[in-house]
């Protein structure tokens, strides 16, 4: 079924927060590498500095986009754009949100696209109060890597601060075999809640 004016407008938001929202998901998934003469790890990599729900998210948002912005070039009779993202893909099918909207399967599309928007919300800001949760204490990273998985919480401290608090004697870290610093996030979150009007910064 087609879509009428309201909502192809509402699907245009939705392609919107898919393609602003996502980028986030990709700085949320990035670790610094760890050398390769590392034995800790029976796999390449860091230890994920975040749950795995995360990375679900981006590839089932790749997943719904991409293979809608497929079929609507196949039905269009047009090559097949090369999308490498759900961000990028989400962007095209917005370029030719009228075309999207005069297909017959239009109400799926956006009814899917609709869901994963919602999911990916969700994930980026989650709407559950965050004050009663407490993360893993065994889940670490670099300054920068905390600050965004704190900001995922709700907690708005740059990862200058974290490394003026840990200077100070405030936080504990550990030097990592390539050199890298590494906070614990449990430590940085209940330190953020308890000094958060002196320390909060962007």
């Amino acid at each position: 079924m087609q879509l009428n004016r309201d909502q192809t407008h509402q699907l245009g938001r939705t392609l919107h927060t898919i393609e602003t929202l996502t980028p986030h998901l990709n700085t949320l998934l990035t670790t610094p590498p760890a050398p390769p003469n590392i034995p800790t790890h029976t796999t390449p990599g860091p230890r994920p500095p975040l749950p795995i729900h995360i990375l679900d998210t981006k590839l089932n948002t790749e997943q719904i986009v991409i293979g809608w912005a497929t079929n609507l070039a196949t039905d269009l009779h047009q090559p097949t754009p090369q999308l490498t993202s759900a961000a990028h893909a989400a962007a095209w099918l917005h370029q030719h949100i009228h075309q999207l909207a005069e297909q017959d399967w239009a109400t799926d599309a956006a009814d899917e696209l609709h869901d994963a928007a919602d999911t990916l919300t969700k994930t980026i800001n989650p709407t559950t109060n965050t004050e009663g949760i407490t993360p893993p204490a065994n889940v670490e990273g670099t300054a920068r890597h905390i600050s965004n998985a704190l900001k995922l919480m709700r907690i708005n401290i740059s990862h200058t601060t974290l490394r003026k608090l840990a200077k100070e004697g405030k936080l504990t870290t550990r030097r990592r075999s390539d050199g890298a610093i590494l906070f614990q996030l449990h430590e940085c979150a209940n330190y953020a809640k308890q000094h958060h009007n002196q320390h909060a910064s962007q």
